[in-house]
């Protein structure tokens, strides 16, 4: 008996010796071993799931802690009870299944409520779920036990954002840059902040230090963002540069391929641009901007019935956009036996806004034309 504990004893310490010097498919082995001796081993179990949560095969690590929790159901004071709800909670979190994972660091909190990782990531699975005040107040509670968790302030930052807070963000992504400066999630964070609030140069900034610090995890975001940045300064040529090398990481970006395709339209490359429209609208149908663009470019090209139909599905998106129903008005004024439909565009743009003038104008003129003024 005491040699196969022994062995068992062996077997799980050798797995976690492997497994930290980077070999957890030989970890894994030792682990199977160990459970072969004693089925009911929950440290084996545990350092089993922890194996499979560092590789990613979360649903696997998922049944190795419910195993632990079912042999140590009568002893929450067993010493991997604690970290078997929480590597529980962070593996549903990887699978999207936030409210589990929520009710995982409730337990692993009553066990040991200062811990200051539980809150945090507690913090961005309300965050996921929209509940920006309570993840708010998680993130705070982090930082009361580890004022110095660059994680819980990001989280902060990222609900503070959603909140439309965004000086108070701002602040966040400072303060998680003072304990971790080369964090290159935090520069793109920053810089996102500084891009709302108008600041284009120092967001330009963040985007390149992003990009330097890290050019593989934050390209597609860090080259989009910087994009989107360099259109507001109207630089477009530099603006299509950064589209094109975030569509070189990612093709299927689809407001990447709707930013490009503005540009282009910029420069008058109005078949160019239609191609990033429809590239868009391929992977995003319910992207109203890129029906607008897209209606943009056919007028353009003077393909008016077209351009009518994209207006038409931008409306059913976003009703409510009066200059949108002005300009199909003016669309329609340009296309035989549609000026009656373009009065009552006309009438849907002063509705929304009677104070359009030229919506106002353009009414009385196209009354006066049908022998109604």
């Amino acid at each position: 008996m005491d040699n196969k504990a022994d062995s068992y004893k062996h077997l799980v310490e050798e797995g976690i010796t492997l497994m930290y010097q980077g070999k957890p498919e030989v970890a894994l082995r030792c682990y199977g071993k160990a459970l072969k001796i004693d089925p009911q081993g929950s440290d084996a179990w545990y350092n089993k799931g922890v194996c499979l949560a560092m590789r990613n095969h979360f649903k696997e690590a998922l049944r190795c802690f419910d195993k632990v929790l079912e042999i140590e159901q009568w002893d929450t004071c067993a010493w991997h009870i604690k970290g078997a709800w929480h590597i529980k909670g962070v593996c549903l979190k990887e699978l999207g299944r936030y409210e589990e994972a929520l009710r995982c660091f409730d337990k692993a909190l009553e066990i040991d409520p200062p811990d200051a990782s539980a809150w945090h990531i507690k913090s961005d699975c309300l965050k996921e779920l929209g509940r920006y005040e309570e993840a708010l107040r998680c993130a705070d509670k982090a930082l009361e036990i580890d004022p110095q968790s660059s994680d819980a302030w990001g989280e902060k930052g990222g609900s503070l954002l959603m909140l439309d807070r965004t000086e108070e963000a701002l602040h966040c992504f400072d303060k998680m840059l003072e304990v971790e400066p080369q964090s290159a999630a935090a520069w793109l964070a920053k810089g996102g902040c500084l891009n709302i609030l108008n600041r284009y140069e120092e967001a330009l900034c963040c985007f390149d230090k992003a990009l330097e610090i890290n050019p593989q995890a934050t390209a597609t975001n860090a080259w989009y963002s910087k994009g989107g940045c360099l259109v507001m300064l109207e630089r477009t040529e530099e603006a299509l540069r950064c589209f094109d090398k975030a569509l070189e990481i990612d093709p299927q970006h689809a407001s990447a391929w709707h930013n490009k395709g503005v540009c282009l339209k910029e420069f008058g490359r109005y078949e160019e641009a239609l191609r990033c429209a429809d590239k868009a609208l391929e992977l995003d149908p319910q992207d109203s901007d890129a029906w607008y663009n897209k209606s943009s470019c056919l007028v353009n090209l003077y393909r008016f019935e077209e351009g009518i139909n994209c207006l038409d599905h931008y409306l059913k998106l976003d009703p409510q956009d009066s200059d949108a129903w002005y300009n199909k008005g003016l669309v329609c004024l340009g296309v035989p036996n549609r000026h009656e439909e373009a009065l009552r565009c006309f009438d849907k743009a002063l509705e929304i806004n009677p104070q359009d003038d030229l919506a106002f104008e353009y009414r009385s003129w196209l009354l006066s034309k049908l022998g109604r003024g």
